[in-house]
């Protein structure tokens, strides 16, 4: 299968700019992946349906103006996609809306919500120190294969110098699966579904999209752990100026940050900090155990072998899974995103 597209974008003057150029190049992704919500099964059918009650209603209503208030120009970059993407906006928020809002919907903890949704796993990451001490990361990017046809890697940059690159998903804001930007910061992501979490606040895509502008570490950790955040996240962050690597984990108002100075990883649920009352952990245990099987890891192939393994239960190499990115921090080219792909 070819590899996701580039989309190397133009030097917008500012974010509306931005998301109107992104709407416009990914016009056919977009539109093709709002056309399985037709299928009243598939996961943005479910979506869809969700939203038209009174709860998801009021959840979509309540996130839209908090994070509009809290994050008003990246609100005009998902105006600037539905333009160009020529789909109506209400969907485009939707889209960049749906860890927060799947948490919301009915669930059991043996059944999906949907075939291919991120609750049964998702993301895998495994980084460690190579000979030389630099940071080496590898990170599985899992979904489903009904959307794996219309993801894209895109460049965004703003006349301010700032950048953000990274994968995106069809209509979304860059920064939330895998993202880097030109002050020597590399991040991946782990979802995670706690039982219980808000139907307003902060929206994990609005949060990772102001993180990835950030050019200091404790610049990135503050906006990480902003308070106020719907459910939350896990984030993995490489500073490369640095040498360093940092989970964080966030909670709706909590949050822990853990370094490390050998090796890690993190999977989808909440590692380090305490979570009432509970979490779907789906099938996040047996990958920690698959992964525990295997010595440390020294060098990039031995984070291969790691990522492609496909021991049951809990390949962590699987059918979801989209791509695996490997990072050496050490690299000199890492420092200038423009010319990584």
């Amino acid at each position: 299968m070819l590899p996701p597209p580039l989309y190397r974008l133009p030097i917008a003057a500012n974010h509306f700019s931005a998301g109107l150029a992104h709407g416009t190049i990914a016009r056919r992704q977009i539109q093709n992946w709002l056309l399985t919500a037709t299928d009243p099964v598939s996961e943005l059918g479910l979506l869809f349906a969700f939203v038209k009650t009174g709860a998801g209603s009021d959840a979509v209503a309540a996130l839209i103006v908090d994070n509009t208030l809290a994050y008003p120009h990246l609100a005009e970059n998902l105006r600037g996609i539905a333009i160009g993407a020529m789909v109506n906006e209400t969907q485009i928020w939707l889209l960049n809306l749906m860890p927060e809002l799947e948490n919301l919907m009915p669930y059991s903890n043996t059944k999906p919500i949907s075939k291919g949704s991120r609750r049964v796993g998702h993301c895998s990451d495994v980084y460690s120190r190579n000979a030389a001490q630099s940071v080496i990361l590898a990170h599985n990017e899992d979904w489903s294969d009904a959307v794996r046809p219309y993801t894209y890697f895109l460049v965004e940059e703003l006349a301010d110098k700032s950048l953000c690159a990274g994968l995106a998903y069809p209509g979304t804001l860059l920064g939330f699966a895998i993202a880097w930007n030109n002050a020597g910061f590399f991040f991946t992501g782990n979802s995670v579904f706690p039982y219980t979490s808000r139907s307003r606040g902060l929206a994990a895509a609005f949060v990772n999209r102001a993180i990835c502008d950030k050019v200091t570490l404790d610049e990135v950790i503050a906006d990480a752990t902003v308070i106020n955040q719907t459910v939350g996240f896990s984030l993995n962050v490489i500073d490369s100026s640095h040498q360093q690597v940092v989970n964080v984990e966030i909670y709706e108002d909590t949050s822990t940050i853990s370094s490390f100075s050998l090796n890690g990883s993190h999977f989808n649920m909440y590692k380090y900090l305490a979570v009432p009352p509970d979490q779907h952990v789906g099938t996040s245990n047996d990958r920690q155990s698959n992964v525990n099987m295997f010595q440390v890891p020294a060098t990039t192939k031995d984070l291969a072998i790691i990522l492609g393994d496909t021991k049951e239960p809990g390949p962590i190499y699987n059918s979801d899974t989209l791509m695996t990115v490997i990072f050496d921090a050490g690299t000199p080219y890492f420092r200038h995103p423009k010319y990584l792909f």
